[in-house]
């Protein structure tokens, strides 16, 4: 529609788009006694009910691992050097 007008030279002009929730537009976009929108309030987290994110962890117990299993560490090569120059 703004490419439309009349007057619109591309070579002068510019359109960019920029997509913004309701509530961040500026004052003079809405019409008097029109209610402007108010920002969702957000949850609580845990930290800010007190709430320790520590206490929430699982033990090794309850996680239901073998105690038993070999860890998944990355093995190396036979091949590979220790690092001092030969």
């Amino acid at each position: 529609e703004c490419t439309a007008w009349p007057g619109y030279n591309p070579d002068m002009h510019s359109i960019r788009i920029k997509h913004i929730r309701n509530y961040d537009l500026p004052a003079d976009v809405f019409v008097a006694g029109e209610t402007r929108p108010t920002r969702p309030k957000r949850k609580p987290t845990a930290a800010a009910n007190g709430v320790n994110a520590a206490n929430n962890k699982r033990s090794f117990s309850n996680a239901g691992l073998d105690e038993n299993t070999t860890s998944a560490k990355r093995r190396q090569s036979a091949n590979t050097t220790n690092g001092t120059a030969g």
